[in-house]
C-alpha cells in the first residue's frame, strides 16, 4: 500500500511538472509568435543536445528519468543556448534599425545640399548650375511628406528659392545649351500639372521665371526680337496656353493660378500670349471660380503697361472678342439674368473699366464701334437690382461712365530744372516774378552760414523753499 501511494504521488508530481512545462512552452510560443520565425533549424537542435549532454533523449530510446540535481547542472547551458536563439531582432528592433537608417540618409542628403549650396555660391556663372532646377524640385517633392525628411525639404526649398533662382551673375554664354534649357522648361511644365500643393506650384513657377530670365539675358541669333534674347517665344507660348486650357476646362486639375499670375506680374510681355484665351474663358470656363479667375487675370493684364508679344492681327482679334463678351455680360446684367454670380459681374465690370482706356490708348475705338453698345447699356445696368444692392458695383459703373466720356491724355514729361550760371545772355524774369537781387535778373543765392550754438550763461541755483522762508522771516524782523 505504501508503494502504491508513493507511485501515485510521483505520478501526480510528474503531471504537475508537465503542466508547468506546458505553460512555459505556451509562453515561449506566444513570445515567438510576435513576429519572429518559429522554425527550428538543425544548428539550434545541436546546441540543445550538447547542453543536455547524456540526458538528451534519442529517437530510438524512451525518456529517461532526470533528477533535480542533474537538471540544475544543465540549466546554465540551456540558458546560454536559448539566449543565442532569442538574440534575433524583433519587430521593435527592426523598426528602430529602420528609423536609424532613415536618419542617416537624411543627414547624408543634408551634407550633399551643403555642397550644392557652396557650388552655387562659388560658381554662379557656370552653365551646369541651370541643370539643378529639376533635381532640387524632385528632392522637395519626395521629402516633404516624410517626417524624417522634412528638414531636407526645407533646406532644398531655401537653396532653390533664395540661392539658385536669385542668381544675378548667371552665365552669358549659353548658345550651345539653348535647346537643353527649353527641355528643362518643358519638364517644369509637366511637374506643374502634377503639383500637390500651392507651395510646390509657387516653386515651379519661380523656376520657370528664372529660366526665362536667363534666356532673355543672352543674345540670340536674330530670329527673335531683341526683347526676348535666346528665348523661343513659340515654345513658351504653347506651353503656357496648353496649361491654361487644362486649368479652365478640366475639373480634376492640380494646376494653380499662381503659375499664370506670376508670369503676368513679372513678365507681362509674355503674359500677353494668354490674352485671347483669357478673354474666351471669362465666359466658357467650366466653373464659376475659373471664370472669376480668368476675369482677374485679364484685368491684371490690362493694367500692366508694357509691350505685347502679339501681332497686330492678333491684337485686333482680342479687342473685338473682348468687346463682344463685355456687351454680352452687361446685357445679361441689365436684364436681371441669374446666369452668373454677382462676384463674376463685379470682376467683369472691373475688366470693362480697364479695357476701355486700353483701347483708347491704342487708338482703336473703331474696332469697338466707339463703345456705343456699352454706353447704351450702362444706363439700364445702373438701375438693375444687382447693382443697386452692391455699393462696389455702383462705384464701378460710375468709373466706367467716367472713362467713356473722358479722353486719354498723354503722360506729361517732367521739366528739367536748370541751374543758373549768371551769364549775360540769360533770359530776363517774367513780369509776375518775384524781385531779384542780382543785376542780370537771376536770384542770388545767399551764402550758407553755419549756425553755431551759443553758450548759455551760467544760471545761479534757485534758493530752496526753506531758504526763501528764512529770508522772509529776516525781512519781517
Amino acid at each position: 500500500d505504501d508503494d502504491d501511494d508513493d507511485d501515485a504521488g510521483n505520478q501526480s508530481d510528474q503531471e504537475g511538472d508537465n503542466e508547468v512545462d506546458d505553460d512555459d512552452d505556451d509562453e515561449v510560443s506566444d513570445e515567438e509568435s510576435g513576429g519572429e520565425d518559429t522554425t527550428i533549424d538543425d544548428e539550434f537542435r545541436n546546441k540543445i543536445r550538447t547542453a543536455l549532454g547524456e540526458t538528451a533523449v534519442k529517437e530510438e530510446e524512451s525518456e529517461s528519468d532526470v533528477s533535480d540535481s542533474e537538471m540544475f547542472k544543465i540549466d546554465a547551458a540551456l540558458a546560454q543556448a536559448f539566449k543565442l536563439r532569442t538574440g534575433r531582432p524583433t519587430t521593435k528592433t527592426k523598426m528602430k534599425i529602420q528609423k536609424e537608417t532613415r536618419q542617416q540618409l537624411a543627414h547624408f542628403k543634408l551634407r550633399v545640399l551643403d555642397l550644392v549650396d557652396l557650388y552655387i555660391k562659388l560658381q554662379p556663372e557656370n552653365v551646369f548650375i541651370l541643370s539643378l532646377v529639376v533635381p532640387l524640385l524632385k528632392v522637395i517633392r519626395t521629402s516633404v511628406n516624410s517626417k524624417d525628411m522634412v528638414v531636407v525639404a526645407d533646406k532644398a526649398g531655401t537653396i532653390f528659392r533664395n540661392k539658385l533662382c536669385h542668381i544675378r551673375k548667371y552665365s552669358h554664354n549659353i548658345t550651345d545649351h539653348v535647346d537643353n534649357l527649353h527641355d528643362i522648361f518643358k519638364q517644369l511644365m509637366s511637374l506643374a500639372s502634377k503639383a500637390s500643393s500651392l507651395q510646390e506650384a509657387m516653386l515651379i513657377s519661380t523656376g520657370c521665371l528664372f529660366l526665362i530670365r536667363v534666356l532673355r539675358g543672352n543674345l540670340g541669333d536674330g530670329s527673335e526680337p531683341d526683347l526676348f534674347g535666346c528665348l523661343k517665344v513659340k515654345v513658351i507660348k504653347k506651353a503656357y496656353q496648353e496649361l491654361l486650357t487644362e486649368f479652365m476646362t478640366k475639373r480634376n486639375c492640380n494646376l494653380h493660378v499662381c503659375l499664370f499670375t506670376l508670369l503676368i506680374e513679372r513678365v507681362p510681355e509674355l503674359g500677353w500670349c494668354l490674352a485671347g484665351h483669357l478673354s474666351r474663358f471669362t465666359v466658357d470656363a467650366i466653373q464659376p471660380y475659373r471664370q472669376i479667375q480668368a476675369c482677374k487675370m485679364l484685368s491684371q493684364l490690362l493694367n500692366r503697361k508694357s509691350e505685347t508679344c502679339l501681332k497686330s492681327s492678333e491684337l485686333d482679334k482680342f479687342i473685338s472678342a473682348t468687346n463682344n463678351i463685355s456687351h454680352q455680360v452687361l446685357k445679361s446684367l441689365s436684364e436681371e439674368d441669374t446666369k452668373w454670380k454677382p462676384q463674376f459681374y463685379l470682376e467683369m465690370l472691373n475688366v470693362v473699366g480697364k479695357f476701355i482706356p486700353f483701347v483708347k490708348k491704342l487708338e482703336k475705338q473703331s474696332l469697338c464701334e466707339d463703345f456705343t453698345n456699352i454706353s447704351d447699356l450702362m444706363a439700364t445696368v445702373e438701375q438693375s437690382n444687382t447693382v443697386a444692392k452692391s455699393n462696389v458695383m455702383r462705384i464701378s459703373c460710375k468709373l466706367i461712365k467716367k472713362v467713356l466720356n473722358s479722353n486719354v491724355e498723354k503722360p506729361r514729361r517732367k521739366r528739367k530744372k536748370t541751374v543758373s550760371t549768371g551769364d549775360e545772355g540769360a533770359a530776363p524774369p517774367s513780369s509776375g516774378a518775384t524781385p531779384v537781387n542780382g543785376t542780370n535778373g537771376h536770384r542770388e543765392e545767399k551764402p550758407k552760414v553755419k549756425k553755431t550754438k551759443l553758450h548759455k550763461p551760467e544760471v545761479l541755483l534757485k534758493p530752496t523753499k526753506k531758504t526763501s522762508k528764512r529770508k522772509k522771516n529776516e525781512t519781517t524782523a
